[in-house]
């Protein structure tokens, strides 16, 4: 059986396994606010991404600097840094999450997922973005 690299700390698992592989694009601007938890979840997971892209979509805050420090303690999580951009349109997080998939298309995953960051509503019980 091939074996297929597995993130840091983590067993690679076998070519025929059940549990499929998958990787995260995150566009984030501005959301300093909310990236630490949204980093905390994903590494509680029991089963972690291959590889998650934060794409720093020209952020002015604290995002990027939360990031990095989470980045270099855990390989898998990769921080892309866009140029601000003076105009500002939903189009901004399509743009984001094309310049991650186009960073992360050749390696092997299963699945890709778009995760925004989030925050807690204890009324609804639910993460809310």
């Amino acid at each position: 059986m091939n074996a297929i690299a597995a993130p840091a700390g983590r067993k690679p698992l076998a070519a025929a396994r059940s549990v499929l592989s998958y990787v995260l694009v995150t566009p984030a601007r501005n959301e300093g606010a909310l990236i630490e938890n949204t980093i905390r979840s994903v590494i509680a997971q029991s089963v972690l991404p291959l590889r998650w892209l934060i794409v720093s979509d020209g952020s002015t805050d604290d995002t990027d600097a939360i990031v990095r420090r989470y980045a270099s303690q855990y390989p898998w999580i990769e921080l892309l840094r866009l140029p601000e951009r003076e105009d500002r349109q939903f189009a901004a997080k399509a743009y984001a999450f094309n310049a991650g998939y186009e960073r992360l298309k050749n390696l092997p995953f299963d699945v890709i997922g778009n995760l925004f960051p989030a925050q807690w509503d204890p009324k609804l019980g639910i993460h809310v973005t």
